[in-house]
């Protein structure tokens, strides 16, 4: 214990456990107690990404969270990554490649802190699609629908581009905000694709740790982030192309995260597509059986809430022909 100790003092960044789960959060010691205990308040989680074109802002609202405080023994303590204690925009940090920010996301993901992960996924993201141009091939977002599109056009007013759609070769006129993602011309490993899918790994992990009210941010990133890497793989195999790994992943954890938001029809389509490419698809299975497994016994507790509302109303109407 006294080694342990050692280790830490009153102010330090750590690691620590969350009771009753095998993840992990980030937090800082505010007290160190005689029974080899200590009070440790959690750092606030950052909102998940809507886009990954412009650098986040240090200004970024935090995720306002209750019981950010926790007891926890010394033991369970664990020390921070030495990349996780310096500032990532700093010039140390400025020259990080794709690969190593995919691999520092991945050591966090794998210990089980998804939201110290997260971070990591996006900064990458943003590195790598930031900087586009005339040429590029970037994801945007049309009336809610993301499609691939390439730059023709940047106007001088800083904020509107000429695109060509990629697939169809429609011509259009939009603002840089939205832009959602630039598909890398570097990425011969196609990183951003597996960044993605873990960033959207890392919201349904989220989705189970964070505060109620906040599970729906989690979840809605999930299901956005496996959009894009579906699309930076149609990108590059074309919408006729194999069924890919990233696209296959992508549509179970699409499913999931939608099995989450209680939408069930998006679920069952996405589950459907994949498993008209492969049948024996064993996860897709497991969840399409677990899907509608949910949708009867919803149907079951709808029928029971409509009959005790047409009890309900069969008594108050005769009670109010009685007076």
């Amino acid at each position: 214990m006294a080694t342990i100790a050692a280790m830490f003092t009153i102010g330090s960044r750590v690691r620590v456990p969350l009771e009753g789960t095998k993840a992990y959060r980030r937090g800082i010691i505010a007290t160190i107690q005689d029974d080899g205990t200590a009070s440790v308040l959690l750092e606030e989680a950052a909102p998940p990404p809507a886009s990954f074109v412009s650098k986040p802002k240090q200004t970024i609202t935090s995720i306002n969270e209750e019981e950010a405080e926790m007891t926890v023994p010394m033991s369970d303590i664990k020390p921070l990554f030495d990349f996780e204690l310096y500032d990532k925009n700093s010039d140390k940090d400025a020259s990080v490649s794709l690969a190593l920010w995919k691999e520092r996301g991945d050591r966090l993901l794998k210990l089980g802190d998804a939201l110290a992960a997260m971070e990591y996924y996006q900064g990458g993201l943003v590195e790598s699609s930031s900087q586009f141009s005339v040429g590029s091939v970037v994801i945007i977002k049309q009336k809610g629908f993301t499609k691939l599109a390439e730059v023709d056009c940047m106007e001088d007013d800083g904020d509107s581009l000429d695109v060509s759609l990629v697939f169809d070769g429609a011509e259009a006129t939009i603002r840089l905000s939205q832009v959602v993602l630039g598909v890398s011309s570097a990425d011969s490993d196609r990183l951003q694709e597996r960044m993605l899918l873990n960033l959207a790994r890392c919201c349904l992990q989220a989705a189970d740790i964070i505060v109620l009210k906040q599970r729906p941010l989690y979840i809605r990133c999930a299901v956005f982030a496996c959009t894009l890497a579906m699309d930076v793989s149609q990108y590059y195999d074309g919408y006729e192309g194999p069924a890919t790994s990233t696209m296959t992943t992508a549509l179970v954890l699409r499913s999931k995260a939608q099995i989450m938001a209680s939408k069930f029809d998006h679920a069952k389509a996405d589950l459907k597509r994949l498993l008209s490419v492969d049948p024996q698809h064993a996860e897709a299975n497991r969840l399409m059986r677990q899907l509608e497994r949910t949708i009867q016994q919803n149907k079951v507790s709808e029928k029971k809430l409509v009959k005790e509302l047409c009890k309900w109303v069969d008594v108050a109407t005769s009670q109010s022909t009685k007076l």
